[in-house]
């Protein structure tokens, strides 16, 4: 692998953010959490300890867990 992943989100106020990488099982492989600012955040993930693959990157943004969900294709 080796390139990053960059997750670009707009949050309304400052708040946690956690973005989880499951691979395509299902299974956790990465966790990441940080604290989203008002207005427009932007966070990298390193994939490079992730095998060639399809992930489902999910992003969940705030305490009520507004939750958006990504395909991408690692190689």
């Amino acid at each position: 692998a080796g390139h990053d992943i960059q997750v670009m989100y707009r949050s309304p106020v400052g708040q946690p953010a956690t973005i989880i990488v499951y691979d395509i099982l299902g299974r956790p492989v990465q966790e990441n959490k940080m604290q989203a600012q008002q207005g427009f955040n932007r966070f990298s993930i390193n994939t490079g300890s992730l095998r060639p693959g399809i992930y489902i990157v999910t992003f969940i943004l705030g305490q009520n867990g507004k939750k958006i969900d990504k395909k991408v294709i690692v190689r």
